[in-house]
């Protein structure tokens, strides 16, 4: 049998870069041998939409139909929409960049509501003339977005494509009712697109990625007409969302949409398929897939996911990078990297190290199975990005990269010589010591994000965290001095939280700011998933589950928390606080002045924060005295001078010296040429080395001057 495999990333996703997940199975499957194309719907339809061609309808439906302007200006700046959309787009995608010049006047692009965004107390002056330009022209893009809404759309968002409808669907009807509902301008650009790509390939089977909720809508739109065109096509879905969302589905009426449901990571199930597919196997060999037959859902066995070396693999090569755009939607440099620039996205290791946090989906195979990749074929893999994709930014999408594979990551990144930038998100684990975070910067790690969560003692107690305020303190500081970007995911409203825990944690979360532990961060209410431990055991967490019927989806479940603390009131207090702390203001001002409504004062000592870093993580600790090692990051220039010696290093345009003796310095210098850059040494051995070459007492050497110098520029202890 022929087989012939579409693999489609559908709208509404992240503009900047492709998202991963057809990237890996495309991959795998070209490993495999099979035909196999992949095809970023996402970003085409993005293209489509925004530009002149596109606006041309949307001021023609307005004229026909005689629609109300979306806002003041739109209708009268016609042409200079016209005009610039195509010059902006380009300008985006990293080409005409001499057009930043026009746009930084003021006087070029039409500014709409979203301009209002850019007020005295924003720090727009901050940027370089070039993200000045693309952070107005990023607003631009929101306006005309927003005139899409109106015009066009009402479902319309940049990333979020109604959105609302995939989240807690419960009922497939709801959702059907819409797809027999006409498709909008917007919906028949990418049901245009896929047809032309279909006709074009040929396929006999497509599949595609549901990560979002966002992403929902388009592709059951996409499925509908795929079954009425070319009926004989098979359709396949997987993804994140079908993950949490999809497991208790019931609606056959779904399945005449698509027709194989796929769990977990799909590379496995998904080649079992394509064996029952072309007659190699029984359908009774599936795995980790539903489907219908005989009038009823069927979900074939569940098996915990294999890691192997050719999972996890993405294939970038028919990758076109000049597609992408990226856009500057925030000032805070930390929340730009999701959506500003192309990374090439890699998974260091599947699911998390630690998976005990309550309120995570622990019971599910992309958290609870664990699996690091080896070193050497992490190497491999971005050796092969660069190569296909022209650029070295990475972003590693673990769920919680672990400490000691980064550490070994690191290493080898700067042993093959290799320049990248990389980002990933991590546990706040006190095991990322200060030399650490130096050696993760040295090798490209440019930012980190991780959960903070309830910055209370209790509640992280509760919560299973496995950390304390103090460690996070420490772990976030060691990061941010070393000059690593740090953002922490914070909670609010956790089953028993009181309202003086939601002021200290807020005290808190200003004193990270405050000692410059974290750059940005991002209030999340909490969220009861029928996959976390809190679901699992209600009565311990003080809560009654109150389920609704469903058919469909099933992930967010409603509960009634016996406090009955009504959380939802600090919302607009927290997230005021925050956004200002992300701006370097109002730092001082107490943390209960933010709510509308009187709240206690926090309970938090004013220097809790600045105490918990008091302590000296540099020094030695004889507990990982086994584990730990010098490592030689920078080598010194040593000059003699009679009977005195000079030590040079210079790192990142800075030059330091400390004189020292003669013999010492010889001595320094044959124990560079035998141990050189990047090598290891086990800590006792290295001991007795350092205490040789500096002439003095192993007692000593941890206060000895001269190595007191090296350990600042030269000898990391990881």
């Amino acid at each position: 049998m022929n087989t012939n495999i579409l693999l489609v990333t559908p709208p509404f996703l992240q503009f900047n870069t492709p998202y991963p997940a057809m990237l890996y199975l495309y991959g795998f499957l070209k490993s495999q041998k099979y035909a196999v194309q992949h095809y970023d719907l996402n970003i085409h339809t993005a293209r489509k939409i925004f530009s002149s061609s596109f606006l041309k309808k949307l001021y023609l439906k307005m004229d026909n139909k005689k629609l109300p302007t979306p806002f003041p200006g739109f209708s009268e700046n016609r042409n200079r929409y016209l005009s610039t959309i195509d010059p902006v787009m380009a300008f985006l995608s990293g080409k005409n960049a001499t057009y930043a010049h026009r746009i930084l006047s003021r006087h070029l692009l039409p500014e709409g509501p979203h301009f209002n965004a850019i007020t005295e107390d924003c720090n727009f002056s901050q940027f370089d003339a070039t993200d000045r330009s693309r952070y107005l022209a990023t607003l631009y893009m929101e306006d005309i977005a927003y005139a899409i809404s109106r015009i066009a759309d009402p479902g319309f968002e940049i990333i979020r494509y109604r959105e609302s409808m995939g989240m807690g669907a419960h009922h497939f009807s709801d959702m059907e009712d819409q797809l027999g509902t006409k498709p909008t301008e917007v919906e028949k650009i990418y049901l245009d697109l896929l047809e032309n790509k279909i006709e074009t390939e040929n396929p006999t089977i497509i599949a595609f990625t549901i990560p979002f909720p966002g992403t929902l809508f388009a592709v059951l739109r996409c499925s509908t007409i795929i079954k009425k065109l070319y009926p004989n096509i098979i359709i396949c879905a997987g993804g994140g969302f079908v993950n949490t969302e999809l497991r208790s589905l019931s609606n056959t009426d779904f399945f005449n949409y698509i027709d194989y449901l796929f769990f977990d990571d799909g590379e496995a199930p998904f080649k079992q398929f394509l064996n029952v597919y072309e007659g190699q196997s029984e359908k009774e060999a599936l795995f980790n897939c539903a489907f219908k037959e005989d009038g009823n859902v069927r979900f074939a066995p569940s098996y915990k996911s294999r890691i192997t070396d050719d999972t996890l693999y993405p294939d970038y090569s028919e990758t076109d990078p000049d597609l992408y755009i990226s856009m500057f939607d925030s000032q805070n440099p930390m929340m730009r990297l999701w959506n500003d620039g192309f990374w090439n996205k890699l998974t260091l290791a599947h699911g998390c190290y630690w998976s005990k946090c309550t309120f995570c989906d622990t019971s599910l195979d992309y958290i609870k199975n664990f699996k690091a990749l080896d070193v050497q074929s992490i190497i491999s893999r971005i050796r092969s990005c660069i190569v296909q994709t022209g650029e070295s930014g990475f972003h590693f999408t673990d769920e919680a990269a672990p400490p000691a594979l980064l550490k070994k990551l690191a290493i080898e990144l700067l042993r093959a010589n290799i320049s990248c930038s990389y980002w990933t998100n991590i546990r706040f684990d006190d095991a990322f010591t200060a030399d650490l975070a130096k050696l993760l910067f040295l090798s490209g790690c440019i930012a980190l994000s991780g959960g903070v969560e309830v910055a209370s003692t209790r509640l992280l107690s509760l919560i299973k965290k496995g950390v304390t305020i103090e460690q996070l303190a420490r772990t976030t500081r060691n990061l941010s001095s070393a000059g690593i970007l740090i953002h922490a995911y914070l909670m609010y409203g956790y089953p028993t939280q009181n309202e003086q825990e939601t002021i200290d944690s807020l005290e808190v979360v200003r004193q990270l700011f405050e000692n410059q532990c974290i750059d940005s961060a991002y209030w999340h209410k909490f969220s009861l998933t029928c996959h976390s431990a809190v679901y699992l055991s209600p009565n311990e967490y003080s809560i009654s589950v109150k389920e609704d019927e469903f058919d469909f989806c099933h992930n967010d479940v409603n509960y009634r928390e016996k406090s009955k603390t009504e959380h939802s009131v600090y919302s607009e207090g927290l997230n005021n606080a925050l956004f200002n702390y992300m701006n370097g203001v109002e730092l001082k001002r107490p943390v209960e002045k933010w709510f509308r409504k009187k709240v206690p004062t926090s309970t938090v000592n004013k220097q809790f924060i600045k105490d918990a870093l008091k302590s000296d993580l540099n020094s030695f600790d004889n507990e990982r005295s086994d584990h730990m090692v010098f490592f030689i990051a920078h080598i010194p220039v040593i000059e003699l001078k009679g009977s005195i010696a000079e030590m040079f290093f210079s790192i990142f345009g800075e030059e330091y010296s400390l004189k020292i003796t003669k013999p010492v310095a010889n001595n320094l210098s044959e124990f560079f040429k035998q141990y050189p850059l990047y090598s290891e040494l086990q800590i006792d051995v290295g001991n007795e080395l350092l205490s040789k070459a500096l002439m003095i007492g192993k007692n000593k050497l941890f206060f000895d001057e001269t190595f007191t110098f090296l350990r600042e520029f030269s000898l990391l202890m990881i």
